[in-house]
């Protein structure tokens, strides 16, 4: 090989070697993302943990999980795995999914919209809580409280006629957490 070409063959080589990585990390977390429905506990454990840890560069794969697989067990680890994440780009997928038609579902994804600290899931998850039941509407309490947002104030006091200990609880606390 000539010494003219040499540089562009290392080159060569070095953005196919990055290209290559690339895909089998985009083949793992498709992967990781299919164990997501797996009917052993300790597969799905395990793929929420690694895709936690992958962080960042697993989100567009999660997110695509979250819109796609057909087991809505899947879409609530997803949204778990995206709420753990903590990458904020995940918001607008998240909060589509609270429409989904399975309440585990809305309340991981609710749990997770939570902790991701935008305000612009506030109405949203209002509008969830509405059409919910016990457990979507103590989740909702709990990531309004966490939005920090006064605005959820009065639907927060509507809940509190609402006789269920356990969302009078979460109530309480996020009304606290918004003096």
């Amino acid at each position: 090989m000539s010494r003219k070409l040499f540089p562009i063959f290392i080159a060569l080589v070095f953005f196919l070697g990055i290209a290559a990585g690339s895909v089998f990390a985009a083949d793992k977390y498709a992967k990781l993302t299919t164990d997501l429905i797996s009917q052993d506990d300790a597969v799905r454990t395990k793929a929420v943990k690694e895709l936690v840890k992958a962080g960042k560069p697993a989100v567009p794969s999660v997110v695509k999980a979250l819109q796609s697989l057909e087991v809505y067990t899947g879409r609530a680890n997803a949204a778990v795995v995206l709420g753990r994440i903590g990458d904020k780009s995940a918001v607008p997928a998240l909060i589509k999914a609270l429409g989904d038609e399975y309440t585990d579902v809305k309340v991981k994804s609710t749990e997770a919209l939570g902790l991701l600290g935008d305000k612009k899931a506030v109405d949203p998850i209002i509008a969830a809580m509405k059409e919910g039941n016990y457990d979507l509407k103590t989740t909702g309490a709990v990531a309004l409280g966490k939005l920090g947002d006064k605005k959820a104030v009065p639907y927060l006091k509507e809940l509190e006629k609402i006789q269920d200990e356990n969302l009078h609880k979460a109530v309480k606390t996020a009304l606290e957490r918004l003096k």
